[in-house]
């Protein structure tokens, strides 16, 4: 087979022409290595570079200069970001990224007629699709994951090109997969450095020249690297799909598979090994599976897929070490029963608090793996494909379109909501409800149905539109009137609370005692908003607590106010505190940290 391969990394054109079979065929990530370790570093060979990456893939490199000009002039703008100007360019980009590898892995001619008329017609498709985003921006939480799973399926359909091919085999599916992904890390890598280095260039020009430069002009580097010079290094790294199989069943090597087996292997042992403890424990003590296993499982699912994905090859081979080969035939079904633990997680979540649009999701998810598990135990991992493709499969049917999850959450949560009200309605109160209506209907329900009620309402009031509740209560009923009430639902009172606005603020002469042992000092403004209870929790970097005791002393004083905090002792200058419903507070003062001089007068 001949074979002609050009790479270039910001040096010369080196052209290979080797007469090779596939098995004894260089491979790119191996290429790469050699063109970046020999490169001599040109003008020319940076634009021979960029004008070969135009050259196979037009259309997505014009898609990609357009995403850069409109991201550096929305940073400069300072009306409403313009979502259309973001969104379809890079998603645009991406599909042609598709469109090209398609035409590429056809045994026909890639540049016939016929792909430029499809090209040309998906394009316009696409244009048209992402108008309809445009006219429903500023878009509520369906479209915004229906506009984020679309952009993912388009990126993962540059991993499951080679299935598209005349003779598609799961050995083409990974190699291509790989040599794609050391690409896209590669082109990561480059745009980082190329952005650091532009930023020192900036940097220098101001030390050295006293030329200001704007904190602008450092992300606008950050964007060009982002939206231009890592697309233009993936597109000229982007394998080819090979249009008869490879064959090449060599990769992982020696040192791959050295730290798959001594590392990775042991890590997945340990997942399972702890879960399959805990399994024994809680059916020892007759209890049922924390919320948190699911995460746990989730994480265990994720690293067992990669390491069948990384051994796939292994089985293939002769030579191979039997372990891999092991891992590869029984660890779907060992890990098969761990997923009943993450699906008594979900039920259990699912009855005590209701439905959610994350905990659907993880539902789907959890059927998902049984799914996978089975599939791979039955074809002892041979069929690697379907993981992605039926992964990307399901969360588009699920998310895009009138079926998707987040719709159906808002109907369940709607009609749970509406039949809790007329359970709890005995004058007969007509829907929507107005201020009077509402805590009347919260009053009549007990503990547990007014809890299930305004909690709910406060999830679609938070997740959703207004909209949302327009068909249960009327804009007489505020966010801030339903809060009250789940208060009062789960036994706190918001009225027996601080129920008004602290402010206090020493002058700026106020001398400030250093406390003993620290002799580090430096600013802090903190910003903070949340839940309103009998302690206010301010979790940032900087955690510590304020008892809600002593906010009536500090309203008006002119004392520093101390608080220990994890980080040292912090001591209030400012503090502006408003209670409502819920809180808003805004903190300035000095934090003296770290064991050093005696104390001094500040």
């Amino acid at each position: 087979m001949h074979t002609k391969a050009i790479f270039e990394l910001g040096g010369s054109v080196r052209c290979l022409h080797d007469e090779v079979n596939a098995d004894k065929s260089h491979s790119t990530i191996k290429n790469i290595i050699i063109a970046s370790t020999t490169m001599n570093i040109s003008f020319h060979s940076f634009l021979s570079g960029f004008s070969k990456a135009f050259r196979r893939f037009p259309a997505a490199a014009f898609f990609f200069v357009l995403l850069t000009i409109f991201a550096i002039y929305e940073l400069y703008d300072d009306d409403t970001v313009h979502f259309l100007m973001l969104y379809y360019p890079a998603t645009a980009g991406m599909l042609n990224i598709v469109l090209r590898l398609l035409a590429e892995s056809r045994k026909n001619d890639n540049r016939r007629l016929s792909n430029y008329l499809i090209d040309a017609t998906v394009n316009v498709l696409w244009f048209a699709a992402a108008l309809t985003f445009k006219d429903y921006f500023s878009l509520d939480i369906a479209w915004t994951i229906s506009a984020a799973v679309i952009a993912f399926t388009i990126c993962i359909l540059v991993f499951l090109i080679p299935f598209c091919s005349a003779k598609p085999d799961d050995i083409g599916f990974w190699n291509h997969s790989l040599d794609t992904a050391v690409a896209f890390l590669i082109s990561v890598i480059s745009g980082a450095i190329f952005a650091a280095g532009l930023g020192l260039l900036l940097f220098a020009f101001h030390k050295l020249f006293d030329i200001e430069i704007d904190f602008m002009h450092y992300v606008s580097v950050v964007i060009f690297c982002i939206t231009f010079i890592v697309p233009m290094i993936f597109l000229q790294f982007c394998p080819e799909p090979a249009r008869e199989s490879p064959g090449r069943t060599d990769r992982p090597g020696r040192n791959g598979l050295g730290l798959i087996n001594y590392i990775f292997i042991p890590l997945v042992a340990a997942y399972l090994l702890t879960l399959y403890a805990y399994a024994v424990r809680i059916a020892i003590h007759a209890e049922l599976p924390r919320g948190r296993v699911s995460m746990l499982v989730t994480i265990s699912m994720a690293c067992m897929l990669l390491l069948i994905f990384f051994l796939f090859p292994v089985q293939f081979r002769k030579d191979a070490p039997k372990i891999d080969k092991q891992v590869l035939k029984y660890l779907p079904a060992v890990f098969l029963p761990l997923l009943v633990l993450m699906s008594i997680g979900i039920a259990r979540r699912l009855h005590d608090y209701g439905v959610t649009i994350e905990r659907l999701y993880l539902l789907i998810f959890n059927i998902w793996c049984y799914a996978v598990c089975i599939w791979l135990t039955v074809s002892r991992s041979r069929h690697i494909w379907i993981m992605p493709a039926s992964f990307v499969a399901i969360l588009f049917l699920t998310s895009v379109g009138p079926q998707n999850i987040s719709s159906v959450t808002r109907r369940i949560l709607v009609r749970e909501v509406s039949s809790d009200i007329a359970k709890n309605n005995p004058d007969g109160l007509t829907i929507p409800l107005d201020r009077d209506s509402f805590d009347s209907v919260v009053q009549s329900a007990d503990s547990s149905s007014a809890r299930r009620i305004t909690s709910k309402l406060l999830y679609l009031m938070d997740t959703y539109r207004e909209d949302a509740v327009s068909g249960l209560i009327d804009n007489t009923v505020t966010r801030s009137i339903v809060h009250d009430a789940s208060l009062k639902s789960s036994g706190n009172n918001p009225k027996d609370l601080p129920s008004h606005s602290y402010y206090f603020s020493i002058p700026s002469d106020t001398p400030v005692t250093v406390p003993e042992g620290c002799s580090s000092v430096r600013n802090i403004d903190i910003y903070a908003s949340g839940v309103i209870s009998d302690t206010l929790f301010v979790d940032r970097k900087l955690k510590f607590s304020i008892p809600a005791d002593r906010l009536k002393a500090l309203d008006g004083t002119a004392e520093p106010f101390w608080i220990d905090t994890e980080e040292g002792k912090l001591c209030v200058l400012s503090m502006s505190l408003t209670i409502t419903a819920e809180y808003r507070l805004s903190l300035s003062g000095l934090l003296f940290g770290n064991p050093g001089e005696e104390a001094s007068e500040l």
